[in-house]
């Protein structure tokens, strides 16, 4: 559970950290102290009010063929703009380009990263 945990805050702030290198306008302090907080702060969103927005919106999502998915995924970064003064994003369009770099990135981190321990043998 921690290490999934774990790997849910690193993948989160290294997308945090390529959104920041490659989004004019998505502003983040790039050191490691405030990525990290970022991370962690994003990982709460996700697993606490992301998965009722997409419950909310589920009808949405599905008229969408699930490109909805990319609207509630703005959201928890605009959350995230809004509850850290460290993050700025000035404007939709660095919104949405963040947004895109925070989903891929953060999606193939946790593709490529370990994120739990069932390959242990059982005793």
């Amino acid at each position: 559970m921690l290490n999934r945990i774990l790997v849910l805050v690193g993948s989160n702030a290294t997308a945090l950290y390529a959104a920041g290198r490659l989004v004019e306008g998505f502003r983040i302090p790039l050191e490691l102290p405030e990525l990290l907080v970022g991370g962690v702060v994003l990982t709460l969103i996700n697993a606490t009010l992301r998965p009722i927005a997409r419950l909310l919106l589920f009808p949405l999502t599905l008229l969408t063929i699930g490109l909805f998915g990319l609207v509630i995924n703005a959201g928890t970064i605009y959350l995230l703009d809004y509850l850290l003064e460290s993050i700025t994003i000035a404007g939709l369009r660095p919104l949405a380009e963040g947004t895109i770099v925070v989903t891929l990135v953060g999606t193939l981190c946790q593709f490529l990263l370990p994120s739990n321990s069932s390959s242990r043998s059982p005793s």
